[in-house]
């Protein structure tokens, strides 16, 4: 018998982003991938490439309705001082209706890759952004239920 049910199973849309402490109420999709360096490692009489991990990397994108200037201002800011800025944030998830509890994961370092300025169609709908991002580290504040 599976100790999973159907209802447990966590909908999408019960996610938030936090930015800096501040709820992105306008935040469409959030995209995190982490993904591990490996050298390859060949060794006589071995036919199988082996492989080391030697680090890790992330990056991601965030998808929002264009309502504020707030990235593109952070893009002034390096323009005009040479300051870059970095980030921190908290994507939640939080399906009230599975039992599988609330995941909370601090993503700290966040710089953003790109902007559009401009984005504007006469043939268009609503404008959203789709913000690029690299991350420096990322934590589990509170995991779903562990199963391992």
């Amino acid at each position: 018998m599976s100790k999973y049910k159907s209802q447990d199973t966590i909908s999408a849309k019960e996610g938030r982003f936090f930015l800096d402490g501040i709820e992105m109420f306008n935040c469409v999709k959030l995209e995190l991938t982490v993904e591990k360096d490996k050298a390859e490692i060949k060794r006589l009489g071995v036919r199988m490439t082996g492989h080391k991990t030697t680090g890790m990397s992330a990056s991601g994108t965030v998808t929002e309705y264009h309502a504020t200037s707030n990235v593109g201002l952070l893009f002034q800011k390096y323009k005009d001082t040479g300051e870059d800025i970095y980030l921190d944030g908290t994507a939640v998830v939080d399906d009230k209706s599975s039992g599988r509890g609330t995941e909370r994961i601090a993503l700290t370092g966040i710089n953003f890759d790109s902007v559009t300025i401009i984005n504007i169609d006469a043939e268009g709908d609503v404008i959203q952004d789709e913000l690029p991002f690299t991350i420096e580290d990322f934590n589990y504040i509170s995991p779903l239920n562990v199963t391992f």
